[in-house]
């Protein structure tokens, strides 16, 4: 099963402090010694300090949660008085690096906050930490005034270059979002887009896709051009969101924006009252199939034919959101 990355609740704080100490000791006991990195784990990691991080207005608190429940890393983040977000922390548990949960861990963080710009603070001589930051797109600012507010703790600030937001789809978005499938579509041999039977929303996309009942967000590059789109459509009686149409240009991926897209779906999914979240992928999209797995959610029921010009067969995912 696939780690489920998911807000941290109160009822976690305990097992996010172990995973936290743990992470600590593993990172800082060769740099600052075991009992100094008690100390300070001691009292940033405390329980009181934990719970005030859990459902406060700016701030997002994630865990990556394993399938016997345990915690297996987490993130915090807020937004600053810049109006940026700033990384506060970043932990992967011992004995489960190497699974891609930090990665998953950050895109899903910065994605709640929807952010234009992002900035950490890190120990130097952390150099491990420092390359997973810059091949995510961070690189080295300036040097911190301490760390956390600690005169006796080194630590660098790395910053990530403003990066462009959703947006709500207009109808002049229809040329772009043709050419933004055509090319997805295109990896996948007898997949075709054909915009006046099986896709007439790429038309005019904002009037076709509100009488549908469906919000949906793109993200441009710095050109204008489309580089990324998904929606997701009102929750029916029993509670189910559906995610549709989440596409991102093949030069645009594996920089975290499926992620922030899933991410505003869910989010504006539960301000609906969705309790579950499901989608529908064509069966040679392989691809995509890992990255939902990844997000967490989990095949379920019989195929579907659409009987389209592409003689598409569709597998259905879900994903909870409680």
């Amino acid at each position: 099963m696939t780690p489920r990355i998911r807000p941290v609740r109160a009822d976690d704080l305990a097992a996010v402090r172990a995973a936290l100490v743990a992470s600590w000791h593993a990172t800082y006991d060769a740099i600052h010694g075991a009992a100094k990195v008690t100390e300070i784990t001691d009292r940033w990691h405390a329980l009181p300090a934990l719970s005030r991080q859990v459902d406060r207005p700016g701030t997002v608190f994630l865990m990556a949660e394993g399938a016997d429940g345990g915690v297996l890393g987490s993130a915090l983040a807020h937004v600053d008085d810049g109006e940026e977000a700033c990384l506060r922390r970043l932990y992967v548990a011992p004995g489960a690096e190497g699974r891609g949960l930090g990665k998953r861990l950050l895109d899903e963080t910065l994605a709640r906050l929807a952010e234009r710009g992002a900035w950490l603070e890190v120990e130097p001589r952390n150099t491990r930490a420092i390359r997973f930051y810059e091949r995510e797109g961070f690189v080295l600012d300036r040097p911190a005034q301490g760390c956390g507010g600690r005169d006796d703790l080194e630590a660098v600030i790395m910053r990530r270059p403003d990066r462009p937001i959703a947006r709500a789809v207009v109808d002049a978005d229809a040329q772009d979002l043709f050419g933004l499938l055509t090319l997805a579509f295109a990896e996948y041999p007898g997949c075709y887009v054909d915009p006046h039977g099986d896709y007439p929303e790429l038309v005019c996309p904002a009037t076709k896709l509100a009488q549908a009942k469906t919000t949906f967000w793109v993200i441009e590059d710095r050109t204008g051009r489309v580089r990324a789109c998904c929606g997701v459509k009102v929750p029916d009686a029993d509670g189910t969101a559906e995610l549709t149409k989440l596409y991102v240009r093949p030069d645009q991926r594996r920089r975290g924006l499926a992620a922030r897209l899933v991410a505003l779906v869910e989010e504006t999914a539960r301000a609906r009252g969705a309790r579950r979240l499901v989608l529908y992928t064509d069966t040679r999209f392989t691809k995509a199939h890992r990255l939902y797995e990844r997000m967490g959610f989990a095949r379920f029921g019989a195929e579907r034919a659409l009987h389209d010009i592409s003689g598409s067969v569709e597998y259905a995912y879900a994903k909870g959101l409680g």
